[in-house]
């Protein structure tokens, strides 16, 4: 009896959990959610590939294949640091339409908070919050809000369960764990296979 009440509690958290990362994905995703090929990508925001990948190599891939309709890509959360932890929670605190542009911001900003002293990244983070739009206040609920922490350490700890992920940027396409291509040009090559 108690195994059977063990695996019924079990099967609904991993029920509630995958409904929770079902509507994550869906809040973090740029592109049609009908789109035939997902790309996720396990990001740190305190990762220099992982902003040269958004910066200088994601704008191509959005116009030949997002923007189409072909591809959809959803973030994911993969913290290295704690001062990434925050820069995630505050992305998870942006308004949805934001989150693009709080990723951006924070991958161009990233030598100016990225610090062993939380004080200080914090200080910085709420810089961009500001720029942002985002009050004083909500920053430091955010900051302050223990589920939103536990939300992107638990979004790390899935990655590296279910994909063995160890780095960053990790990419997996329609379920595939893939390496980085590195360029726009070898990406299109990647896509160019998936897409019909």
């Amino acid at each position: 009896m108690r195994k059977l009440l063990l695996l019924v509690v079990g099967l609904v958290a991993f029920s509630v959990n995958q409904a929770m990362a079902d509507t994550d994905d869906e809040r973090r995703t740029i592109g049609s959610p009908t789109a035939p090929v997902t790309v996720i990508e396990y990001m740190s925001l305190d990762c220099p590939h992982c902003g040269h990948f958004a910066l200088e190599v994601l704008p191509a891939i959005r116009a030949k294949y997002i923007d189409s309709g072909k591809v959809k890509f959803i973030v994911r959360d993969f913290p290295l640091h704690q001062p990434a932890v925050f820069a995630h929670e505050l992305v998870r605190c942006a308004a949805p339409e934001k989150f693009v542009a709080f990723i951006d911001a924070l991958f161009r900003t990233q030598r100016s908070w990225y610090s062993d002293d939380n004080d200080l990244v914090k200080h910085v983070l709420l810089r961009t919050a500001k720029l942002g739009g985002m009050s004083e206040e909500k920053f430091n609920a955010c900051m302050a809000d223990k589920a939103i922490e536990e939300l992107v350490l638990q979004q790390r700890f899935e990655g590296g369960s279910k994909y063995k992920i160890d780095q960053t940027p990790t990419f997996i396409i329609d379920g595939a764990k893939i390496e980085n291509p590195g360029t726009a040009d070898a990406w299109a090559a990647v896509l160019d296979r998936y897409v019909k």
